[in-house]
């Protein structure tokens, strides 16, 4: 039975092989025609997806949302500002002796400190960084603390602290030497050196409830011993 070009009964629907190469393509559209009536096929919806394509397909967002992402506004940061507190009042008087090994030290002497500290906060929307009278405040407290005492470090390694009868002994290589239980203050530190008390005042300082809850970003406090002679410890936020 002849049947004309590309059209073929229903019941007799010819087989991809049974059509000669040159017109496979032909053919294969046809085909695809009569699984499909009244949906026009194109060569396109025989070719494989481009990579592009398949991105697309797979992403589990939406195009029209990702775009809305790369045009979303940023948020900008907040400025930052560097408060420095140096006053005349921020001061203790204090007497110690440096220990410089286990057989070598200073005399008994005494400085007047002065202390200082510079805060780094973001300033707020109403120009504000924080009510730094608050910082005034805690650093005073925590030169009184230190006043008019003899300073003795509890962790050196040569020197070593006795309480007895209401009297303080500070044992150094041969050397016995008291002092009134009043008159001395034992600190948590190696050595009565400007670097370890900044360091001690900072760590005091973080402590305070009086600044939980500031958006400090960093600290840096200094004390100093004498005109032109000053140590800082410092402290940055991570975030």
């Amino acid at each position: 039975m002849k049947i004309a070009a590309g059209v073929y009964p229903p019941d007799q629907t010819p087989q991809l092989g049974d059509i000669p190469i040159r017109d496979a393509r032909f053919h294969a559209n046809g085909l695809a025609a009569h699984r499909a009536p009244g949906i026009a096929q194109s060569h396109s919806a025989l070719r494989p997806p481009s990579r592009s394509e398949k991105a697309k397909h797979n992403s589990p967002i939406p195009e029209g949302h990702r775009l809305a992402d790369q045009e979303r506004p940023v948020t900008p940061q907040q400025p930052l500002t560097r408060i420095e507190i140096s006053k005349d009042y921020l001061n203790f008087s204090a007497g110690h002796f440096t220990l410089f090994s286990a057989t070598e030290r200073e005399n008994l002497h005494g400085h007047n400190f002065q202390v200082r500290c510079a805060v780094t906060a973001a300033v707020g929307t109403d120009g504000l960084a924080f009510d730094y009278v608050l910082l005034k405040r805690v650093l005073k407290n925590l030169c009184d603390q230190l006043d008019e005492r003899v300073l003795l470090p509890q962790r050196s390694p040569h020197l070593c602290i006795e309480h007895r009868d209401g009297m303080v002994f500070a044992l150094f290589a041969d050397e016995r030497i008291p002092f009134l239980e009043r008159d001395v203050l034992p600190l948590p530190i190696r050595n009565v050196t400007i670097e370890e008390l900044a360091a001690l005042l900072l760590a005091r300082l973080r402590e305070r409830p009086e600044l939980a809850g500031r958006d400090l970003r960093a600290i840096e406090l200094g004390v100093s011993s004498g005109l032109g002679q000053w140590a800082f410890s410092s402290w940055e936020s991570r975030i």
